[in-house]
């Protein structure tokens, strides 16, 4: 690729950033606030319009992507035609599931191959990525205060104008790093005090677990291991009373609503669930439904069951559309083992890297991502819609691609010492 097309993506990736949860804002005001009987919403249709681009910028990066871009289409196309003839299929619904699900799996490609073994600058990459987690975290506290928005799960929580929550949960807590990380070692002490507290109002509102108790471990975790230098204890002292002060707050003037509502929910689903079902809020009874569908039929093992089929069959939405909600899972269930080994081949060997890397590494910068990175994967696999959400799947792209860079230029530098040793 040219020095001009790696300009233009290296420009538009932070313009991705923060354009990506105002697409998902234009979704929801169609749906929540002005409701339209439309095919396709005009977010889905900017996102498509991405989609076409990143798919460009993809093939034209290198000459054997073409191969797979194919493989990849042709796998679909398979899917649907033999569903069409035993079987039923919805062919729109198809198109716009699997183009969230192409539209990670070829910006993840494409960053992968951008930034393998690339000298970066971070600071523009994670200013995106705090802009747009404002973004998110801002809407949902200004919509509650307009009372324009609805509820996370039936009368409790609050995402406001967004239609997807774990989505919006996976993107708030993959930014708390940076902006825990900007917090300690940025002099701009107040403006990225204020960020975290936008991102904690936002999960406190949300009420989703996954972002109330990420946020207080990564809280704990920075205040430990990334506050350092002579004037550290005073650095404790002083995130201490935050804390505290927070807490007070958050006890005073909102905790009688909270108490009613979301922790309700909790003691309800607790109370009524064994422990692994309420960790997973019943996705494992999901996926037991989805097995037995899927284990029926070789092809079903190799292309998926599809998403029409397969959605039908789990129905687990009031709109009919059924997941089960955990994106590795999900993939395997509606595309088969093809599909997900090419995500698992990429995926796997950065994410157990970034294990080592989270504990080894000496830079809280670089140290960032990778805590960034393992968070969305672990998100992805236990509540889904990151690998198979083009809103929180933006941020996982980019995290996972600058992970990738960290782990191949550290693996390059070590070889060079090598050599020079010889």
């Amino acid at each position: 690729m040219n020095k001009i097309k790696h300009s233009i993506i290296e420009k538009n990736i932070y313009y991705l950033l923060i354009i990506t949860p105002l697409i998902d804002l234009i979704n929801g005001f169609f749906y929540y606030i002005v409701p339209m009987n439309l095919s396709v919403s005009p977010g889905q249709t900017i996102r498509m319009t991405i989609f076409v681009i990143i798919f460009y910028f993809y093939i034209k990066q290198r000459k054997g992507n073409i191969i797979l871009a194919i493989i990849l289409f042709s796998l679909f196309l398979i899917q649907e035609y033999l569903y069409s003839c035993i079987d039923f299929i919805n062919f729109k619904d198809d198109v716009l599931f699997v183009s969230k699900l192409y539209f990670n799996l070829f910006l993840m490609l494409l960053l992968k191959q951008y930034y393998y073994k690339k000298d970066t600058d971070e600071n523009k990459i994670i200013n995106g990525i705090i802009i747009g987690a404002i973004i998110i975290g801002l809407t949902i506290i200004v919509t509650k205060f307009l009372n324009i928005g609805v509820s996370s799960y039936g009368d409790t929580g609050y995402k406001g104008i967004f239609i997807g929550l774990n989505d919006i949960t996976a993107v708030l807590v993959m930014a708390t790093p940076f902006v825990l990380y900007k917090l300690i070692y940025s002099y701009k002490k107040i403006k990225y005090g204020i960020c975290f507290l936008i991102i904690l109002g936002a999960a406190v509102l949300l009420g989703t677990k996954t972002a109330i108790i990420g946020i207080i471990l990564l809280t704990f975790y920075y205040t430990l291991f990334g506050i350092k230098g002579k004037n550290k204890y005073k650095k404790y002292i002083f995130t201490l009373l935050f804390m505290m002060i927070i807490v007070y707050v958050f006890y005073v003037y909102f905790f009688d609503v909270y108490k009613l509502t979301i922790l309700r929910r909790h003691e309800y689903f607790y109370s009524n669930l064994d422990f692994i079902s309420y960790l997973l809020s019943g996705r494992n009874q999901l996926l037991n439904i989805g097995y037995e569908y899927w284990k029926n039929k070789w092809y079903h093992m190799t292309l998926g069951v599809g998403f029409t089929r397969g959605s039908t069959w789990i129905s687990s939405f009031i709109l009919g559309h059924g997941m089960i909600e955990m994106d590795i899972l999900d993939i395997l269930y509606f595309y088969g083992f093809i599909v997900l080994g090419i995500y698992i081949y990429n995926l796997l060997p950065v994410f157990l890297k970034s294990i080592l890397k989270s504990v080894t590494e000496k830079s809280m910068l670089k140290k960032s991502f990778f805590i960034s990175f393992l968070i969305g994967s672990v998100v992805s696999f236990l509540g889904g819609h990151v690998l198979l959400s083009p809103l929180a799947g933006v941020y996982f792209c980019i995290v996972f691609a600058y992970s990738n860079n960290y782990i191949k230029s550290a693996t390059k530098s070590t070889v060079h010492k090598t050599n020079r040793n010889i």
